[in-house]
């Protein structure tokens, strides 16, 4: 079975959200002429293009441009649980065709903790999103802040160090 680890979503919630956090322009909202929104006509012709394509599963995320990184903490962990939580219920109305990656309020600790007591650090990879994060911090503050968020020692080691090498073969 193929799987499609960086295919994007962007339900119409979850835009409005990134445009009331200052994220995106009002009306931005989607990626037009794409079927990448939750109208049910764009998850039929994702669905049906997934079939065509041979493609049995999806790894959904928001694309760069998309991610919770509003200015405001409050914003970016509120759109970023919104954004959790639809995705979660693709995936659990359509199990067998979408899983996805959780997404984290840009530098956000309020929303690691939320993740880590939710999933459990064997489950949250660290990820960049470069380059667009150096419009944010430098690329050494995107990793050292999960050491700085108050997390078991133990745990930091497994999200920076253990998880990514227990989910992909890296030789």
């Amino acid at each position: 079975m193929i799987v499609d680890v960086h295919a994007h979503y962007h339900p119409g919630a979850y835009n409005e959200a990134l445009e009331r956090a200052g994220v995106v322009r009002a009306g931005s909202g989607g990626m037009a002429g794409h079927p990448d929104t939750d109208d049910a006509e764009h998850i039929q012709q994702r669905l049906q293009m997934m079939e065509q394509a041979g493609v049995g599963m999806q790894v959904l995320s928001p694309a760069a441009g998309r991610a919770p990184y509003a200015k405001d903490e409050t914003a970016a962990v509120a759109t970023a649980r919104l954004g959790n939580d639809i995705y979660a219920r693709l995936g659990e109305r359509y199990p067998d065709k979408f899983k996805a990656f959780v997404t984290v309020g840009h530098g956000s600790h309020a929303a690691l903790m939320c993740a880590w007591k939710a999933f459990g650090a064997e489950y949250l990879l660290p990820g960049s999103d470069f380059p667009v994060l150096l419009s944010y911090e430098t690329y050494e503050r995107t990793f050292s802040w999960i050491r700085d968020v108050g997390l078991p020692e133990a745990d930091v080691d497994q999200i920076l160090e253990r998880t990514a090498p227990s989910v992909l073969p890296l030789g």
